[in-house]
């Protein structure tokens, strides 16, 4: 066993709480830097020089730090922090030279040499975590390879929120854990033995939250008007921190609400709640808190026994959109399925263009197309099994929003050596270039005259079958001829475009809402896009265990069919797969294997 010889130098740290799994969970605003440190000189004063044992330099913007005998060498430092609150360290180092199969390592906790934690990166490509206690060493999550970046730099981070630890390479998270004190305020570098690393930068920040963030998402606008006398309140819950409590006030009386009311995705928590209505005027709070502090909703009006089913919602711009209220049945009482942590989702919705473009009426906006795409989180979380943390979640998506998720869930999916499963979801606007016919997804900033720089579909699809994952899926709830679900973006010209069909690649297979000229409808009556209701209605009665092929046949059946029903219009959804998947896509199936 090897002791830990330390050269001189020093850090401190301590605790907090909340269940966050992404490294972006933690906004650099988020942060207050005790110490940061890029190495443009040594105003930190690190340890430099050569003592026989260690030799350590500050050159060029980084710390070379060389280990000269068969013991590893630890530079480190002390500094107060906060020990009431969060905390996060975070350094990038690069292996130079010395022994590659071993670990040169980010520490804390440090008492003395038989007594630390490190997270490790070894030179030939593996990461560690481990605690040496009395002399004792507890590997707490084994060599593993896949992140490390060799003969690169690779950023090694440790989070402490709340009572839990999380540890990220290169900033993905790679373990959490319980929480374990902190026995001393001491953290810093370690060097393995005969062996040189270069650093990059170190830091060692304070995390700091605020009190959380009320958004009501049904109604919108503060008011509403119901036939029935039941109404389906949603909103979304903003917080760095655990929810420790929440209440809903309907005219001053309390509603039983319980944690089963609320799913967690990331710093956000999405509530929704069906409240009995009293004739009249419905006055509707919610409340919550967090470690930091306390937050109440706008009060909304819900009003009971008029005629009309239609809400005011008042947008940016001045204009109204008139938006059907009630409740639908794919939005409550959801099937719960296990968990398949290698399961992935992209889901976004794109309602409000006219608010970031000039000359747009509010008919070129989407109706509906955020409650789709929340709805459809709700089902990935709950019926396709994927962890909070693997959905990523975009409404009212800019250009660059989008391209950098798409980017994101890619390079993500791309580490897992063809084991991640994908599911993108798209409800919003498409449309093809008027020349080449190439269909683009439109995010909110773009229109037909800056077309290319919407998300070109066989780009997207491109990207998503490039990044080697097991199975893709597919989802688009919109139209490529310039319509839309109540008007479209050329409406005012009065013309459509029939758009190039784009095949599936590898290992996709697209569910698209309509075809051709057609245009992608709503279905008013459930608040949702045609498409995406009864693709959701088919995978709550199943539970999600049904093949692909029996999705596909009922969809297409059922869509098609209420479609003329309700809108006196066509739309018949497609299914597209490559020609590698045929005999094979059909048996996929949608629930995660128990």
């Amino acid at each position: 066993m090897k002791k830990i010889i330390f050269s001189g130098l020093i850090i401190t740290i301590c605790s907090y709480c909340y269940s966050q799994v992404l490294y972006t969970d933690i906004a650099p605003s988020d942060r207050k830097d005790i110490l940061f440190d890029n190495f443009d000189d040594n105003s930190s004063n690190w340890y430099t020089g050569d003592n026989g044992k260690t030799r350590a330099n500050i050159k060029s913007g980084y710390y070379n730090v060389e280990s000269l005998v068969d013991q590893p060498r630890v530079v480190y430092k002390d500094i107060n922090m906060n020990t009431s609150g969060d905390w996060e360290i975070e350094t990038s180092i690069q292996y130079i030279s010395g022994q590659d199969n071993n670990m040169n390592a980010l520490e804390w906790s440090w008492v003395d040499g038989d007594n630390s934690y490190s997270l490790g990166m070894s030179g030939n490509g593996y990461y560690v975590i481990k605690k040496i206690e009395n002399g004792k060493w507890t590997v707490i999550l084994d060599w593993k390879k896949a992140l490390i970046e060799q003969d690169e730099y690779n950023k090694l981070t440790v989070r402490k929120v709340e009572n839990t630890f999380y540890f990220f390479v290169n900033e993905n998270l790679i373990h959490q854990m319980p929480y374990e004190p902190v026995r001393c305020n001491k953290l810093g570098i370690q060097v393995n033995d005969k062996s040189s690393i270069r650093v990059d930068f170190f830091r060692a920040s304070q995390i700091l939250y605020k009190s959380p963030i009320i958004t009501w998402i049904d109604p919108s606008n503060n008011s509403a008007n119901s036939s029935n006398d039941e109404y389906l309140l949603k909103a979304k819950i903003t917080s760095g921190t655990e929810i420790s409590e929440f209440t809903l006030l309907n005219n001053g009386f309390p509603v039983k609400v319980s944690k089963d009311d609320l799913v967690k995705i990331g710093k956000e928590y999405f509530f929704q709640k069906k409240v009995l209505l009293s004739q009249g005027g419905n006055k509707v709070v919610l409340s919550t808190s967090n470690s930091q502090g306390n937050a109440i909703s706008n009060p909304i009006m819900v009003m009971y026994g008029s005629e009309t089913k239609t809400v005011q919602v008042p947008i940016s711009k001045q204009e109204d959109v008139i938006s059907n209220v009630g409740t639908s049945d794919i939005d409550e009482n959801i099937p719960q399925n296990p968990i398949n942590p290698k399961r992935f989702a992209l889901i976004i919705g794109n309602e409000d263009y006219m608010s970031y473009q000039r000359n747009l009426s509010s008919e070129a906006n989407v109706a509906y197309a955020i409650n789709d795409a929340t709805a459809f989180k709700i089902y990935a979380q709950k019926i396709l099994g994927v962890e909070d943390r693997n959905i990523f979640f975009l409404t009212n998506a800019t250009a660059g929003a989008m391209n950098q998720k798409i980017e994101l869930i890619t390079r993500i999916a791309s580490k897992l050596n063809g084991s991640a499963e994908l599911f993108f979801y798209y409800a919003g606007h498409g449309f093809p270039d008027e020349n080449t016919k190439i269909p683009y997804l439109i995010p909110v900033d773009v229109n037909i005259l800056n077309i290319n720089q919407g998300i070109k579909l066989s780009d997207l699809y491109q990207k998503l079958n490039g990044c080697g994952a097991k199975r893709v899926s597919v989802f688009l709830d919109a139209c490529f001829s310039g319509g839309g679900r109540e008007g479209g973006l050329i409406n005012s010209r009065g013309v459509k475009v029939r758009p190039k069909e784009e095949d599936a690649i590898g290992n996709l297979v697209v569910f698209a809402a309509s075809s051709g000229e057609q245009t992608s409808l709503p279905y008013k009556e459930k608040r949702h896009g045609m498409f995406t209701y009864f693709l959701l209605k088919k995978l709550k009665e199943s539970k999600g265990d049904l093949s692909y092929a029996e999705l596909a046949k009922y969809i297409q059946e059922n869509v098609s069919i209420e479609s003329l029903r309700t809108n006196y219009q066509e739309q018949d959804p497609q299914i597209k797969t490559s020609s590698t998947l045929q005999g094979t896509w059909e048996k996929w199936r949608f629930a995660p294997d128990k």
